[in-house]
Order: C-alpha cells, then sequence, then structure tokens
C-alpha cells in the first residue's frame, strides 16, 4: 500500500519523515503530514503558488523553500503558518536550520540567513550564480553548488566566503 501510494504521487514530491509523522509537500502546493506508522491524515496545508519544494522541520516548525518564491514557516502541530518571507526563488531549495537560523538560496544567486523564529532577514551572501544544490551545512561552514559549475564555502555567522572550486 505505501508503495503504490509513494509511486502514484507526482513528480517534484518532497518527503521528510521525522518524529512518527511524514511529511509530504507535492507540486501543486499542497502539504500534508500523515501519521507514519499507519499513514492517518493530521493535517494539510496550501502553499501561496505552485512549484516544488523542499522541507526541514526544526524548532516545532516546518520550514519549507519552494519554486513559488516563498519561504514558509509552519507549525508542525497543525500547519498554520507562522509566517512567510518572499525569496523569489524560482528552484526549490531545501533550508538548512543550524543555531537558530535558518539559510536558503534565493533569487539571482543569493544565499538569505534568516531567524527562525520570526523570519526576519539577517543576512545574504551573493553566490554569483543561481544555487542549484544546497545549502548543506559543514562545521562552521555552508556549501552551495551553482548553476555556474562552482562549489561555494560560506561561514555560518558572517556568510564571508572562504573557497570556491570549479568542477571539471
Amino acid at each position: 500500500r505505501w508503495l503504490l501510494f509513494a509511486y502514484l504521487l507526482p513528480t517534484g514530491l518532497a518527503l521528510v519523515l521525522t518524529g512518527g509523522q511524514v511529511l509530504v509537500a507535492d507540486a501543486w502546493g499542497r502539504v500534508e503530514v500523515l501519521e507514519a506508522s499507519a499513514g492517518a491524515p493530521i493535517w494539510s496545508a496550501q502553499r501561496q503558488g505552485w512549484g516544488e519544494a523542499g522541507m526541514v522541520v526544526e524548532a516545532g516548525r516546518c520550514y519549507l523553500g519552494s519554486a513559488d518564491g516563498w519561504l514558509y514557516a509552519l507549525a508542525a502541530a497543525d500547519g498554520s503558518e507562522v509566517w512567510r518571507l518572499y525569496t523569489g526563488a524560482s528552484l526549490p531549495s531545501k533550508p538548512l536550520a543550524s543555531q537558530g537560523q535558518l539559510y536558503t538560496a534565493a533569487r539571482s544567486g543569493q544565499l538569505l540567513q534568516v531567524d527562525l523564529l520570526s523570519g526576519t532577514r539577517l543576512g545574504q551572501a551573493d553566490t554569483q550564480s543561481p544555487v542549484v544544490a544546497g545549502p548543506v551545512g559543514a562545521e562552521d561552514r555552508l556549501v552551495v553548488g551553482c548553476e555556474d559549475g562552482y562549489v561555494r564555502a560560506f561561514r555560518q555567522q558572517s556568510l564571508a566566503p572562504p573557497w570556491q572550486q570549479r568542477l571539471t
């Protein structure tokens, strides 16, 4: 039953398994939370627009970086919208939560640093090219893969760029 269910879902599907729940975001803007052991629906929500999404769960919230250009914070308990921040991103970015902050890609090659609780933009860095992979965290660094073939690192707190490497 679960394999059939997963197979019938649309491409562009994002899945997160956390705390006995399955979070699902589809390309049509729907977000659903199911009970992991039986698949019973817990709650559902609708994003502003459509497009693929990347999700992370942290501090009782579901954070979604969406191809509809918005970064969403939804309450994990009931799916109510806590805050929303316009990023302009046309590619879905799975946000990275670290030390009370959220990092996500934005339009035109920017890496945004956002407060987890309020959604306030704390800083941004120029990635020089649209981000197609990441951000991922390693130690005190953020790493992104960019459309121009470079992998670029940034320091988490300052967003200073310590290195970049072109992939061959």
